[in-house]
């Protein structure tokens, strides 16, 4: 309905939209696969944004699929993007608004961040916002390389760290601990505890 089109398909959109939305602090923030964009006056006008210029072709890259939340707390969207391995950045209204919708704090979430070998896929991600923590979630193991671990992941780091925009800790659980789990989601205003079918295990890293 936002006639938006995708940078990386030739001035198409993708026919697989899986959208994502959020609002706060006077912006409207909207993603779908291969694209995003920003509205400043309640949704009549849409900013479209190019993932693939407002990040670096880096380690991470971008490939398509997107999730985004607005975290009051912390007064931060939350933008959460797929590539090889995942790309987590935050930024402010304030901070959307004045560059145009280009100044965010990123981290690289990379398969080596869970012990995982190169070539290691990860796909449908989803975000959950509680008290204190930012959890995350996703299909690990999609064209699984010679010691990757399949199945379900979940990581979480908390909302302060991202506030921060410094070095933050990542915890995440073991995805053969949840094979069965395959293509859940985290429930959503989780509060101080997440609801799945794994436990977070002792494993952390520091990014």
């Amino acid at each position: 309905g936002l006639g938006l089109t995708s940078g990386n398909l030739n001035g198409t959109a993708s026919t697989i939209a899986e959208p994502s939305g959020a609002t706060g602090g006077g912006v409207v923030f909207v993603t779908a696969n291969w694209t995003a964009a920003y509205s400043t006056d309640g949704g009549n006008i849409f900013t479209q944004l190019d993932p693939t210029t407002v990040f670096p072709n880096d380690a991470v890259g971008f490939c398509c699929d997107q999730i985004v939340q607005y975290v009051p707390s912390i007064d931060r969207f939350i933008w959460f993007l797929q590539g090889t391995g995942y790309r987590l950045a935050s930024a402010s209204p304030a901070d959307i608004i004045s560059s145009g919708g280009t100044a965010w704090t990123y981290w690289n979430l990379t398969p080596q961040v869970f012990g995982q070998p190169n070539g290691t896929g990860f796909d449908y991600p989803d975000m959950s916002v509680g008290n204190n923590q930012l959890y995350m979630s996703w299909d690990a193991g999609f064209g699984c390389p010679a010691g990757c671990r399949q199945g379900l992941q979940v990581a979480r780091t908390s909302l302060t760290g991202i506030q921060a925009g410094g070095t933050i800790t990542i915890e995440f659980t073991d995805p053969p601990d949840a094979r069965l789990a395959w293509g859940s989601h985290v429930m959503q205003d989780t509060g101080d505890e997440i609801f799945g079918d794994v436990t977070l295990d002792t494993r952390c890293e520091v990014l």
